[in-house]
């Protein structure tokens, strides 16, 4: 069977431009995937700040809020002890407004092992401010051709809204990046680009989270993501501490 060849968004470089549906959704979804959507930096060694990917917040905590994004953007995997690392280098979350460049502190509490096709990270922020979340959909309930957005942010532009469709719910055969194996993931018409990596995508029919974006297809115009159903089951597994490629 031939392999299929993917490319990360954290590291393509081809910018994007967005793709609409047919008669814009509801602005109260499309606003509210917005406002609940962050970028992800990474602080360099001289101080600076450096994009790397896209995030969102999910989850409500006691102290603060959960984002989930791409396992890429803050791990590599250590082949030799089959677990992810996470980098040493302190990530921070900003709603990157016009008027308003708070960095947030993010701590990586949650990170795959790319190696199996696990490529999810869930950052806490501990803060008292009130922001807007996703919740988590159904990734079983999806049909071909529905209709979806995705906010992501292309490396310099900031975070913008896409629209598109999926084009395949479930692809049964290897998508491969970087020694990743996927099965099972979704194909998606809707444009991916640079820091789009990590990006929720959101069904206009559940209004909730469906799949993540991870990459994209060498020669395809299809983005591919990881079902939402999938990250459930490695935060369930992290969570009950049975999931061993994350210590």
């Amino acid at each position: 069977m031939r392999r299929i060849i993917l490319t990360s968004l954290l590291l393509t470089t081809i910018l994007f431009s967005p793709v609409r549906a047919e008669g814009l959704p509801d602005s109260t979804i499309a606003e509210r995937a917005y406002a609940a959507t962050a970028i992800l930096y990474k602080q360099t060694a001289s101080g600076g700040m450096d994009m790397a990917c896209t995030a969102t917040a999910f989850e409500k905590g006691s102290k603060g809020y959960l984002f989930v994004s791409a396992s890429h953007c803050v791990a590599e995997d250590d082949k030799t002890h089959q677990k992810a690392v996470v980098s040493s280098s302190p990530f921070y979350i900003s709603f990157d407004q016009v008027n308003d460049k708070t960095f947030h502190r993010a701590e990586v509490v949650m990170a795959g092992y790319q190696g199996r096709g696990d490529d999810f990270a869930v950052l806490s922020v501990d803060t008292k401010e009130e922001w807007p979340t996703m919740p988590l959909g159904q990734a079983g309930q999806v049909k071909m051709g529905e209709e979806v957005l995705n906010v992501a942010a292309p490396v310099g532009l900031g975070r913008q809204l896409f629209f598109g469709r999926v084009s395949l719910v479930n692809m049964d055969r290897p998508v491969t990046s970087r020694e990743i194996n996927w099965k099972n993931a979704m194909l998606l018409q809707v444009d991916g680009g640079p820091g789009s990596s990590g990006s929720s995508v959101i069904s206009l029919e559940q209004e909730a989270i469906i799949c993540f974006i991870v990459g994209s297809v060498k020669g395809n115009p299809s983005v591919v993501s990881i079902p939402v159903s999938r990250f459930l089951s490695f935060r369930d597994a992290v969570r009950r501490r049975q999931y061993k490629w994350f210590p």
